[in-house]
């Protein structure tokens, strides 16, 4: 049995309890510290539309003229999503200012 098993007083009867103690002991901060570093990540990375794609707030107007280079790549994402939520077919069916 290893020494540090020895120093405590367990014997081979507490080898199953080693084995948890050493494994709880491991993974619970690794869960931990993942998860935080995640969060952490989550809230500096996320992504932020560019001014003039959302309203400035909720159920408002939007105020300012999006930049001409990025409504086109926008509009196609955006349809590209609904295409894929809808079907090929249903999206066939949509009327241009229905798509926009």
């Amino acid at each position: 049995l290893p020494y540090s098993m020895l120093r405590k007083g367990w014997d081979k009867y507490f080898r199953g309890l080693a084995i948890f103690d050493l494994s709880t002991g491991l993974f619970i901060p690794f869960i931990l510290a993942t998860g935080f570093v995640i969060i952490a990540s989550a809230s500096q990375f996320h992504t932020t539309p560019a001014p003039g794609f959302v309203p400035d707030v909720e159920g408002g107007v939007i105020t300012v003229e999006p930049a001409k280079n990025l409504v086109g790549p926008y509009k196609k994402l955006l349809a590209d999503r609904v295409k894929s939520q809808v079907g090929a077919d249903e999206f066939a069916k949509l009327t241009t200012e229905q798509v926009q």
